[in-house]
This record gives C-alpha cells, structure tokens and sequence, in this order.
C-alpha cells in the first residue's frame, strides 16, 4: 500500500472530525475501497466506513466477494493516548476481527485484537501498542490485515486465532 499523501504534523491539534475526514480522503482514492461514507451521518461524523473489494484491497484471492472496513479514532483527554477501532466486518459470514486501542480489555495492554461473531466476542488476544499519527497507524493496520486474516481459523462454524 502507498504511503500515506497527507501527515499532519501537530497531533495536538487532532480532533476527530479532522482525522475522519482525512481517512475518507484517503479510502476515496484508494482502489479497493468504494462507497466510503461517514457513520452515522454525513454531520455527525463518528466513523467511517468503506465497502471493500476484498481481493484487490489484500491483493490476494480472498473467500469472500465483500467486506467492510470501519474505522473510529476518539483522543480522549483524560487518555495519555489516542483511543481507535480499526475493524474488518464480513456482514454475509457475520463475523469480524480488528484492532481496539482504548480502556476495554485492560487486562491485555491498551491495544487488543479482538475477532466478533455473531453477536459476541470470539478470541481476543493483545496486540501492539501504536502511538504514532493516526494515518500512520491506519496504514500499519491495513498492512498487517492479510496476516491477521491468515491467523483465523473456523471450528464448528466459529472462529478463533491460531495459537
């Protein structure tokens, strides 16, 4: 994936609004991203989701013909960090799994992989703590998604991380 064209240099000056504005930019001239939108409106801008062509997004075949990015930056200020939900949602298999750095889960470190299905948590497992800009963390994200997809297995109709 290509870098990312826009840093903004002063992360004290983030709000949400500027952030999310900044990722549907992004996702927009991306291909394998289409019909990116903000959640829950076009005014209250408190995700963003795009509908992803999975094959070309992963740039390798993949067993499903749609998948969904949603993305949610929050900068808390009683966090000494920024609070993100980086998810890849499959609707037709109803499952998910993504990266949530924020005060759930305290027990695994402030960042955590957690994969959903159907209507509870799967396996949850820690994951790296990103401080970086959130673009950057994004891109990281994004880069590491085929491998994370790779560790995901289904017994019994449900899926779990391999050990």
């Amino acid at each position: 994936m290509p870098p990312f064209p826009l840093l903004l240099a002063n992360r004290a000056r983030l709000t949400q609004e500027t952030v999310h504005e900044s990722i549907h930019e992004w996702l927009t001239g991306h291909a394998g991203f289409h019909d990116v939108r903000y959640a829950p409106s076009r005014i209250r801008r408190e995700e963003v989701h795009a509908e992803v062509d999975p094959d070309v997004m992963l740039e390798a075949d993949y067993d499903t013909l749609s998948a969904r990015l949603e993305v949610q930056f929050e900068f808390p200020q009683s966090a000494g960090y920024d609070y993100y939900r980086i998810q890849w949602v499959e609707p037709d298999r109803d499952w998910s799994v993504g990266w949530h750095q924020d005060d759930h889960r305290n027990d695994l470190g402030e960042c955590h992989l957690q994969l959903d299905h159907e209507t509870e948590v799967a396996d949850v497992r820690s994951a790296d703590f990103l401080d970086s800009h959130p673009l950057n963390v994004l891109e990281t994200r994004l880069t590491q998604l085929p491998d994370v997809l790779g560790w995901i297995s289904w017994d019994e109709g449900k899926p779990h991380f391999d050990s």
